[in-house]
């Protein structure tokens, strides 16, 4: 059973403030992680509810830990990603290799509370 928190993959604390808040309205606690072995480590002790992908970041990072979800740990968490709504070509990557929802960093900041309250996984 995953604990009732949020695994943020990024290395930009702009959306750390609005994130812990829309999270600890949901029950949820945040991790943000900085990197991929931090990110495993996080997983390992115990899941997540939600793990949130911040698309601006090292690409090789979001998409390793993406992939090595779905199929490698075949985990069904709900992953979210969030990036820039220029980048149309980025945004379809990540839907593509396994994130549930994409949005761009205004649909994010717009919906996160909703988004956290939804059914977990």
């Amino acid at each position: 059973m995953a604990l009732p928190r949020v695994l943020l993959v990024s290395t930009n604390l702009f959306f750390v403030p609005r994130i812990h808040s829309a999270a600890s309205a949901s029950g949820l606690t945040l991790r943000m992680t900085t990197s991929e072995s931090d990110f495993w480590n996080a997983y390992d002790e115990g899941g997540a509810s939600f793990v949130l992908v911040d698309l601006e970041g090292e690409r090789d990072f979001w998409t390793s830990i993406v992939r090595g979800l779905r199929e490698d740990k075949k985990d069904p968490v709900r992953m979210i990603a969030f990036g820039p709504h220029a980048d149309v070509a980025l945004l379809e990557e990540a839907k593509a290799i396994g994130c549930d929802s994409v949005l761009s960093k205004a649909e994010f900041n717009k919906t996160l509370p909703k988004l956290l309250s939804g059914p977990v996984s």
